[in-house]
Formats: structure tokens, C-alpha cells, sequence
């Protein structure tokens, strides 16, 4: 028997009338825009038994992930959120980014245990998988290093680094598909691409944001309106959608602003015609069983003071062609490359678990800005950089591509 499998899409509570976590600001869930999901994928090999989470929170967060994992004992779980803005808050530790709704987060874990338990018994062998990935255009670089006296809320700042569109550097862009096919049909579609879900336009909104439309999308043209689509979120941690367009060119290249309706009906259409795209492309690999899940915990001290505790890192081979690299961090795009991700062809995946905060660079680090130390308040972190991020991340990666070393 070679690798066996089940998923399904689990639709999640109503959250009208909640508060929706991202921003650092109060926000209530007036009406909703876009439904919330979680999709699920069941793996199970001769030596592994895997369960891959998507769910449409900003960060999964302590709570979910080790209610999920204790009551789902005999499968290994790997939890990922999508990184949408316009969801109630999960994780209780992030308080400033959204007060934590309980009651919410307790039945996703039910609805989400419920089917897991449900699919146990349903697991059929895959009998083709087919892998693509190319660039997908959208989303542009967040960091925009500046020179002398900016003014700011704080007063004066020098040699400032804002959060702003940055055209001079080429993000990767890439979009990643695999398509899990049965004998009696479609399992479930694994989407990846690195892009901050903050394109809501209204704030009172709760949506799955881009993400959601992808999923339609896919389903639409396919036929298969039922298909659980597992989007998995990249290193997108300085990456986000490039925004409405301006009349004064300066202005435009000095702030984001947000999308008019019909710029951002534009920007996901684009978004998603690029991906199914991708997925049309996409080429047969290996279907043979290499299921194998190794996990590594990073700690935080090795190179940031204060946080006593550590980042999970995930490698997941599922066919011999088939690898994903996660972590429980808002990662920028350079350390896919920077730690020899890339030259492995494993996917680099963001917002596993219990996310920490953001993961800069070291050449981040020393031009400051939100991802460096302007996010620590509205996370809850306290600490100063001691040591290179990069050099840890690297031996990390090398140990879990390698685990006898």
C-alpha cells in the first residue's frame, strides 16, 4: 500500500459580533464578507501519520495548536493560518493584536476534531500527484530604507527605514501547487505563495481576504466546488499586496494606500488566474510513500535576549519529490534562500503554530523598522538582537535535513 490520504473543508462558526484580530487597533466583525474555512489533508504512510491544517485566523496560536495535538493524539499536526486580517483572534497570547475569543477558538478545535475523527476511517490511496510552480505577480517588498530626518507620531527619526512599497527590490514571487488525485478523484489541491492577506478593504469585515477568492477561483474552474484547497502561506513577513494606485506619483511610492473596489476585484482576479495558471502547468512526480516528519525547536536566545522559548521548525517530505520547510515565524523572503531552502526545492511555509513574531534578517536587523523591533509592543516581545539570525536558521535547516547529525 503507498501513500494514503483523506481531507475536507471544514466551514467555520459565524464570527459576526467578534473581534477581529491584526492591525493593533479594536476591531469588531460587523457582517461578513468572505467565509471562513479550515482545510484539512490527512497523510498517512508506513511510518508517519500527518495531518496539515490551513485555517483563516491571523496566527493559530498556543492554544489551538496544543488543543488540537492533545486531542488528536495519534497524528502528528501541523497547524497553519492563512494570515488573514478580518478573524476573530485565536491566540491568547497577542492580546494588543485583538482580544482572544474563547469560545470560538474551542469549537474550531471541535469542528476541526470532529472531522478528523469522521475521516479516519476514509482513507484512500493517492494515485497520482502532479507538482508547478512560476511566478505570480502582486505582491511587492514592504521596506523602504531612508535617508536623514523623517518625521514622525515620535517626533524626528534618522536614516528611517518605513514600511513602504519598494520597487527596487525583485521579490521571488513564486506560487507553488500540488494536486493529490485518487482513483475515484480529486483528494485535495496544496497552494503556496507569500503575500500578507491585509486587502480587506472594509475593517469591520470578516473575510479569508485573497486567499478566499483563490480558493473560488480554483474550485470554479476545475468544477469541483468541494475540493478541499489548502493554502499554506509563504515567507511573506516583509512582503504585501502593492496597493491602490495614487495621482501623485511621490505620494504613491512613500505609503501604501488601500485599494479602490475595483483595484482589488483587479489585483485577486490577477492573483488567481496566476495561480490556476500554475496549477494547469503543473507536471506528474512521484506518488510513492516517503512520509517523514521532522521537527527541531530554534531557540529564540540563540540570537534575541528575553523570550524564553523557542521557534518549531518542520521538514515534511511526503513523496520523494514532494518537501516542505515550516516555522512558527513571520519569516522575510531572503531566508528561503539565505538557509539553503531553495536549493533543496522544499517549500518555505510561514505562521505555523504558535507563532512568535516576525524572523528579519541580519541585514534587516541592522536597518531597523516594523519587522526588527517596531512589532515587539503589539506582540508582546522584549529583547535586543545578540547574536546573527541567519547563521542560526542555517544550521537549524542543515540539522533537519540531516537529523543524525
Amino acid at each position: 500500500m503507498g501513500l494514503l490520504a483523506a481531507s475536507a473543508t471544514v466551514e467555520l462558526p459565524s464570527a459576526v459580533g467578534l473581534a477581529l484580530a491584526g492591525y493593533g487597533r479594536v476591531r469588531i466583525g460587523k457582517h461578513s464578507i468572505r467565509g471562513l474555512e479550515a482545510n484539512l489533508l490527512l497523510l498517512a504512510g508506513t511510518n508517519e501519520k500527518v495531518l496539515i491544517l490551513s485555517i483563516d485566523v491571523l496566527f493559530v496560536g498556543a492554544t489551538l495548536t496544543d488543543a488540537l495535538r492533545s486531542r488528536l493524539p495519534t497524528w502528528r499536526v501541523l497547524p497553519f493560518a492563512t494570515h488573514t486580517h478580518s478573524a476573530p483572534q485565536v491566540d491568547a497570547d497577542k492580546p494588543m493584536l485583538g482580544a482572544f475569543e474563547p469560545s470560538w477558538c474551542l469549537e474550531v478545535v471541535n469542528r476541526v476534531v470532529a472531522k478528523v475523527n469522521e475521516l479516519e476511517g476514509q482513507l484512500v490511496e493517492v494515485a497520482k500527484v502532479s507538482k508547478g510552480e512560476a511566478r505570480v505577480l502582486g505582491g511587492i517588498y514592504r521596506r523602504l530604507p531612508t535617508k536623514g530626518i523623517t518625521l514622525t507620531r515620535k517626533g524626528p527619526r534618522f536614516n528611517l527605514t518605513l514600511m513602504a512599497p519598494n520597487f527596487a527590490v525583485d521579490i521571488p514571487g513564486v506560487a507553488r501547487v500540488a494536486r493529490l488525485v485518487s482513483a475515484v478523484g480529486d483528494v485535495a489541491i496544496v497552494v503556496s505563495w507569500a503575500c500578507h492577506p491585509t486587502t480587506t478593504i472594509d475593517p469591520e469585515g470578516v473575510s479569508s481576504d485573497y486567499v478566499g477568492h483563490v480558493r473560488d477561483r480554483i474550485r470554479a474552474a476545475m468544477g469541483l466546488p468541494s475540493v478541499p484547497i489548502l493554502f499554506l502561506q509563504g515567507f511573506a513577513g516583509d512582503i504585501r499586496a502593492i496597493g491602490g494606485a495614487h495621482p501623485n506619483e511621490t505620494a504613491r511610492q512613500t505609503r501604501f494606500w488601500p485599494f479602490a473596489s475595483s483595484e482589488l476585484i483587479g489585483w485577486e482576479d490577477a492573483v488567481a488566474e496566476g495561480i490556476l495558471k500554475v496549477l494547469d502547468a503543473a507536471t506528474v512526480i512521484s506518488n510513492s510513500d516517503a512520509l517523514e516528519l521532522n521537527t527541531l525547536g530554534l531557540p529564540l536566545n540563540s540570537f534575541l535576549s528575553g523570550p524564553a522559548r523557542s521557534i518549531e521548525l518542520a521538514w515534511l517530505t511526503v513523496t520523494p519529490d514532494w518537501q516542505l520547510f515550516a516555522l512558527s515565524a513571520e519569516p522575510s523572503f531572503a531566508h528561503e534562500h539565505e538557509a539553503g531552502i531553495l536549493e533543496t526545492g522544499a517549500w518555505g511555509i510561514g505562521y505555523l503554530g504558535d507563532v512568535f513574531g516576525y524572523l528579519p534578517t541580519d541585514a534587516q536587523v541592522n536597518e531597523g523598522g516594523y519587522e526588527v523591533y517596531d512589532y515587539m509592543p503589539l506582540f508582546g516581545i522584549k529583547g535586543q538582537y545578540v547574536g546573527s539570525i541567519n547563521r542560526a536558521l542555517c544550521k537549524a535547516v542543515a540539522k533537519l535535513k540531516r537529523p543524525s547529525l
